[in-house]
Parts: structure tokens; sequence; C-alpha cells
């Protein structure tokens, strides 16, 4: 195993916990190229990624309404989609051997702060995707749309396993993230 022979600058890489802790590349990489291209987008689709996230009905304000949020759509995909994407069929096809790259986020895999912020609160859900919620910026109020909320079914194990990885990316030495999180005395002020 490649990861096994490359472990020196992460500690033991042997299983997604610990390739979470040290943000292997090798590791996310040579398991995004064993899911297929569609399965893989489809994944990413699921978690907000290549498509708007904010629902509809806010990125059109009405006179009274002083919101206009434009949001990008990133790429999940090969190349730009024709037109505009509104469901998952839209979306041009990945080619295989951009597989390994979208594993470790780069090639043309293109996401927002936003999709970004929602997919880890998705994993901190348990796996329950729901869209981001807006505050009117004059009343300082949670916007009162709601969109149900959906369970993309990732097994209790997976979702243990990525928070287990999380969490020691900042309290484990070896870490990426632990010397800095140290650093800040966050870890002496209770914050996990």
């Amino acid at each position: 195993l490649i990861w096994l022979r490359h472990r020196t600058g992460h500690g033991e890489l042997n299983n997604a916990r610990n390739a979470l802790k040290g943000s292997c590349n090798v590791y996310f990489s040579r398991l995004a190229d064993r899911i297929s291209p569609r399965g893989l987008q489809q994944v990413l689709w699921d978690f907000g990624y290549g498509h708007a996230v904010v629902p509809p009905p806010l990125l059109n304000p009405t006179p009274d309404d002083v919101r206009n949020f434009r949001q990008s759509p990133g790429i999940i995909a090969s190349r730009f989609a024709a037109g505009s994407v509104q469901a998952f069929e839209d979306i041009p096809p990945l080619d295989a051997s951009e597989r390994r790259r979208f594993g470790i986020g780069q090639g043309n895999f293109r996401a927002t702060p936003l999709q970004v912020a929602g997919a880890m609160a998705t994993l901190a859900r348990g796996g329950v995707s729901k869209p981001p919620r807006l505050l009117l910026p004059q009343a300082g109020v949670l916007d009162t749309q709601t969109t149900e909320a959906v369970d993309l079914r990732i097994s209790a194990g997976a979702i243990d396993t990525v928070h287990e990885g999380m969490y020691a990316v900042v309290n484990e030495p070896g870490g990426t993230a632990y010397n800095a999180f140290a650093g800040r005395g966050l870890a002496n002020a209770s914050v996990k």
C-alpha cells in the first residue's frame, strides 16, 4: 500500500482517521481513484458542491428586500457546463484521470467557502444536509425560508471516523493544525 511507504511525514496513515489527521494527499487521491467518475460527482453534489447552495427564493430580492446574494456553483466536472446547472444531470462528465486530483481538492475541482462550510456542517450533523440560513441585514433575525433536511445515509461508522480524524487534526501531536490550535490557547479553553 502506497501510503504505508510514505508515512514518515504523517505517521501511521494506514486508515482514514489517520489520513485525515495528517492530511495525506496520497491516501485521498488513491481513494478517489477507486470511485467511478460519476459516483464521485454524485457524492460531491450531495454534499452541496457543483450547484448553488442558497435556495433560489433568496436570490431574487423584492424591492422591499435588500438581499442580493450572488453565488458561484463551483465546478465538479472536467469542463464548464454549457448552460446553467439546475440538476445533477446538467453537470458535464468528469474524466477518469481527474479523480485523483478531485480526491485532494485540486485539478478542475472548484468550490466556494460557503459550499465547504456546508459540507463540514453536514458532517457535523451526522450526514444531514441543510441549506444555509441567511440573516436579514436590517433586522438581524433569521430568514424564515425553510428547506427540508436531507439525510445522506452515511454510515455511523464513517461519520465517527471523520469526526475522530478531524478531532485528531487539532488535538493530537502530528495533526496538521495541532501546533496552531495549541498555540492559541483554545485547547486550554475547552474548545474542541
